[in-house]
């Protein structure tokens, strides 16, 4: 049985996918990672630029992966959250 160490990370430029990538880089595994910005800010890992709001960039990713850690998030209009408060 093969090691399972592929992970994805969607919204890898955001405060928590940059750090979750940096940790799993450390813990010696291999990142992909995805989010709308033409590159990434953090770690040297296979990055590539994905709009998740649109099916088809999705379907070009390399699916050979153990682990999907979801954190894109679609930016709304910020009166979203006066519901909340």
């Amino acid at each position: 049985m093969s090691e399972r160490n592929k992970c994805l990370v969607f919204g890898a430029n955001g405060y928590i996918g940059r750090h979750l990538v940096k940790f799993l880089r450390e813990g010696g595994l291999s990142v992909k990672a995805t989010d709308i910005q033409d590159c990434f800010v953090g770690a040297d890992v296979d990055y590539f630029k994905t709009d998740i709001t649109d099916v088809l960039n999705l379907k070009g990713i390399d699916w050979d992966i153990d682990y999907v850690f979801p954190f894109g998030f679609i930016n709304i209009d910020p009166s979203f959250f006066e519901c909340f408060f």
